[in-house]
């Protein structure tokens, strides 16, 4: 697999924040009593309203891209709006947030901390992620099927999901080791006898006039016993 993979278009779809219907805004973005509770701790309408959107974005979703505030649809703010009574949305209220990197630092760390989620770590988390990967790609080493896995992943565990461009590179890079590891779980198999069967395979066979590994690679053409057995068979002359 090489370490990139994703086409530009991919790539973007997965930092996508797409519009929602009723029921998936009632289902990702519904503010509940104790999510309230928490919201109202922090000052400013402004804070509580960018809060809340992250609480559910981080929850839903289980990433948050720099940028949440430009890719967010708007039927998720005036959602949001709606709960917090707010009479009338006012964009400013996204372009106001945040201007002190502190303080939305800050916010995310209790975000977290409430929804019990914990940051991506390299060092802690990439040799138990590569560890899972290897036992998944020995199921399906499709690598965006594998990409897909890993962010559930994520999200099930609640660890907030990093770049996609990390967890791509790292279901890229997993290829060769899928290779190394099939080998190693396949050793016990290969006996001397039977390396010296599969060796007789790649045979050069005169009855079939082909290695009898080709004929074993060709289909018959037709779904009857009598073209199955006889498929790769030589024609009389």
């Amino acid at each position: 697999m090489p370490a990139s993979f994703l086409t530009i278009q991919e790539r973007d779809n997965y930092n996508h924040i797409p519009k929602l219907d009723e029921e998936q805004l009632l289902k990702g973005f519904y503010l509940t009593s104790t999510d309230k509770i928490f919201v109202n701790g922090f000052n400013g309408t402004t804070n509580r309203f960018c809060i809340s959107l992250q609480l559910c974005l981080i929850r839903y979703y289980g990433f948050l891209e720099d940028n949440w505030k430009i890719l967010i649809a708007e039927n998720i703010e005036e959602f949001m709006a709606s709960q917090m009574r707010m009479k009338e949305f006012d964009k400013n209220l996204l372009n106001d947030y945040g201007r002190r990197a502190m303080s939305r630092s800050f916010h995310l760390q209790q975000i977290l901390k409430y929804l019990q989620y914990r940051r991506w770590e390299p060092i802690l988390d990439e040799p138990i992620i590569e560890k899972w990967l290897l036992e998944r790609g020995m199921e399906h080493d499709n690598e965006r099927w594998l990409l897909d896995k890993l962010c559930q992943k994520l999200h099930y565990d609640k660890i907030l999901r990093p770049a996609i461009n990390t967890l791509e590179r790292m279901v890229g890079s997993i290829g060769e080791r899928l290779n190394e590891e099939t080998y190693q779980r396949l050793t016990f198999l290969l006996t001397p006898e039977l390396q010296e069967k599969l060796d007789k395979v790649l045979e050069f066979d005169k009855t079939l006039k082909m290695p009898t590994h080709r004929w074993l690679c060709l289909q018959p053409t037709s779904n009857t016993a009598k073209s199955i057995n006889r498929c790769g068979e030589p024609s009389n002359p």
